[in-house]
């Protein structure tokens, strides 16, 4: 039964009481399927009004259909929305500049509104000006040890400092726990150690069971981890040889590794340098040795999506900032060619037709031409698995 997609599973609830307890309430259940679950893509595609979630299915052919998940007005994603998506075991996190956050699961449509908190306030404009853009980063990820779902805001505020007597700009951290009674945002006990990049997601690494942000001191990341809420500061890959580039680096889990892309080069003519992070000979915290595995040769600069399928054996799926999602097998290594990416398909370009009969049950296909949907401005495309995680 834990390899039964979700709608299966969401009407088999009512065959009996101890169905619907499994399928709803056991957490090993819920885990076996998360892992029996094929890895897809879920592509946020916002018009002026409205939003739809796809999900591209991941294979050798990627240029084939894209199948409409959800589709809702914009109080579900309002206009906007600088934030870009994160995802943890088929939940979605939905930063907005409405001062709101959501979680969204949509497998099962459900959406949680999160409340308001203090954090969501941007600081005044003599401190923080607009063109700073967002005062606040988001993260969400599982705890390792007690199973909940925490997402994570840091933020810049502005406090009285009475040694001086005027106002001053210091960061923060705060938590919201899915799980749980305390329906609140709370304030860590520890204060983050460095400033992170705002308006960038964290990146959840699950086998360590935290989140890293890329901090604004160049060549280092900012870890949070989930279960004891603490802040480590995890250093980079070495320094390049002219400048670090580290505000455009891009982190993200590759079946259980950590991988750092780092541009390189002109933007015209731009390198991305893929170093992957483990764990030294000693074994100690904070002990990472980083290897550069890949140098690939790019067009514009790219950012990559996890690729855990076996199909793509030991490749990384890029979206790059037009939208096209491009493929590296890897197979030629780090070398003096530095090969291109593989285009497989364009974002960009996708197309939805809704039926008639069924709000839900549209098909969007991935097309060759330029007949892109009118109104469009914001699209984001995140790494996804379908699964039956409740948000209370």
């Amino acid at each position: 039964m834990a390899r039964l997609p979700v709608k299966s599973l969401l009407r088999f609830r009512s065959v009996c009481r101890a169905w619907r307890a499994t399928i709803s309430d056991d957490p090993s259940f819920l885990r076996a399927h998360l892992q029996h679950q094929r890895p897809s893509f879920l592509i946020a595609r916002q018009m002026a009004t409205s939003v739809g979630f796809f999900r591209l299915q991941e294979g050798q052919n990627l240029k084939g259909t894209a199948t409409l998940l959800h589709a809702a007005a914009g109080d579900v994603l309002p206009v906007n929305n600088p934030h870009p998506l994160a995802h943890c075991d088929g939940l979605v996190l939905v930063p907005t500049d409405d001062k709101q956050v959501r979680v969204f699961n949509p497998a099962t449509a459900q959406i949680a509104v999160l409340p308001w908190s203090p954090g969501a306030d941007r600081p005044s404009s003599t401190m923080w000006p607009r063109r700073l853009g967002s005062h606040q980063s988001f993260g969400l990820g599982r705890d390792p040890v007690s199973g909940a779902y925490k997402v994570a805001r840091f933020f810049y505020r502005e406090v009285y400092a009475v040694a001086t007597g005027a106002n001053v700009l210091t960061t923060g951290m705060e938590v919201f726990t899915l799980q749980g009674d305390n329906r609140e945002w709370r304030g860590t006990a520890a204060q983050p150690t460095h400033p992170v990049l705002t308006q960038r997601t964290a990146t959840f690494f699950e086998v360590e069971g935290s989140l890293l942000w890329v901090t604004c001191s160049a060549g280092s990341f900012l870890r949070f981890n989930l279960e004891d809420e603490t802040f480590t500061l995890t250093p980079g890959p070495p320094p390049m040889e002219m400048d670090n580039k580290y505000e455009e680096c891009s982190l993200v889990e590759v079946r259980g590794e950590l991988c750092v892309a780092r541009p390189s080069g002109p933007r015209h003519n731009c390198k991305v340098e893929m170093w992957w992070m483990s764990r030294g000979g000693g074994g100690g915290e904070g002990e990472w040795e980083w290897q550069l595995r890949y140098s690939v040769r790019v067009g514009c600069l790219t950012r990559p999506i996890s690729a855990a399928a076996s199909d793509h054996g030991d490749g990384v799926l890029f979206v790059d900032v037009l939208g096209y999602m491009s493929y590296y097998d890897g197979l030629l290594g780090v070398g003096t060619t530095c090969p291109r990416l593989r285009d497989v398909a364009c974002v960009h370009r996708l197309r939805w037709q809704r039926k008639p009969t069924d709000n839900t049950a549209a098909i969007a296909s991935l097309v060759d031409d330029d007949d892109t949907y009118p109104g469009h401005f914001y699209l984001n495309t995140v790494p996804y698995v379908q699964s039956l995680v409740q948000i209370p």
